[in-house]
């Protein structure tokens, strides 16, 4: 098949497939894909080299598609849609979570202390969950853990303590001090080691909190502090929530059930998993790519924000807050 046939045909090709195709033909490192099942896998580095021809004529398929169908003349783009995956496939990720794809990074802002929680109440059998931390370093090697079997030095990372049962509901917290950390990466998850899964506790919850000091005078649970609480309900023995970038302060979204093990030190995965999803912007569909296509598919011109007269980003400030589309309207702002 010629590029003009399928030029010809262009809107009979789904545009998600060709963001998909393009890059997947432009990525050749390890990378993770997650099942329909939501499992994840690693796939090792592509050997097969592609040609820069191949890559521009999926564009110009692209291109094709997007042509005429938005009446821009000057748009300014956000820096943060390159850092936002596309939610191309709108699988149902936890309640309570934003509305991103796995992937996406978000800045932490101004925030000295990262708390994690969880919170559970067995039904009748005694449930013993574990928040850790799996700590690595720039290349997604093992440096150390905090969790039930270690409660951290303190000064980095402070484990509130292991809870092994919880009949009238029970909490555990690891605080992060962000300025303190000298791993790279921060994994944080939630083991279930013994009892009820997920979905058969009366209750069960996670999230992180921000906060600007963890001393005896502050509350355990502040509202006002709270970035997430995700209802945790589905099965598998090891939830991931998110990985934490340090250096660059970053929070990247995961959100994934896994078989695991009862020691996430243990797991050899982990450190492939966190290596495909450090770098999963680079590897899938973004926001800030697919504006730049509409931009150049309708012959339009980007400004500075001031001068433009259609914005892209993620506040309701802009023309169009990428944050509020759904379902199929995520590919066409």
């Amino acid at each position: 098949t010629t590029l003009h046939d399928l030029q010809s045909r262009v809107e009979q090709i789904p545009l998600p497939l060709l963001l998909n195709t393009y890059c997947a033909l432009n990525y050749d490192r390890d990378r993770i894909v997650i099942n329909k099942n939501g499992a994840p896998h690693t796939l090792n580095k592509r050997t097969q080299h592609i040609e820069p021809e191949i890559l521009h004529a999926v564009e110009s398929l692209i291109l094709c598609k997007l042509s005429g169908t938005k009446p821009w003349q000057r748009v300014w783009i956000d820096p943060q849609l390159d850092k936002l995956v596309i939610p191309l496939q709108a699988r149902k990720q936890s309640d309570g979570l934003l509305n991103l794809a796995r992937g996406s990074r978000l800045p932490l802002g101004d925030v000295s202390v990262l708390r994690l929680f969880v919170y559970w109440h067995e039904s009748t059998v005694r449930t013993d969950l574990d928040l850790s931390l799996l700590q690595l370093n720039s290349t997604f090697e093992y440096v150390g853990h905090v969790g039930w079997n270690h409660y951290g030095n303190g000064s980095e990372v402070a484990h509130s303590g292991d809870i092994q049962s919880a009949p009238l509901g029970a909490a555990e917290f690891i605080d992060i001090r962000l300025s303190s950390i000298q791993a790279d990466y921060l994994m944080p998850s939630i083991v279930r080691f013994t009892g009820e899964s997920f979905s058969q506790l009366k209750a069960c919850y996670a999230g992180w909190m921000k906060r600007s000091t963890v001393s005896s005078d502050t509350k355990t649970f502040d509202a006002k502090t709270v970035a997430e609480k995700v209802e945790v309900y589905r099965n598998g023995r090891l939830w991931i929530p998110f990985l934490l970038d340090v250096n660059a302060q970053e929070i990247i979204y995961i959100d994934l059930y896994s078989s695991g093990r009862n020691t996430i030190e243990s797991n050899p995965h982990l450190g492939h998993l966190a290596k495909g999803f450090a770098a999963y912007t680079q590897a899938k569909p973004t926001f800030g790519q697919l504006a730049r296509w509409y931009v150049k598919a309708n012959g339009a011109k980007l400004v500075d924000k001031a001068d433009a007269e259609t914005t892209l980003g993620v506040d309701n400030s802009c023309t169009v807050n990428v944050l509020m589309l759904a379902g199929e309207g995520v590919t066409s702002f």
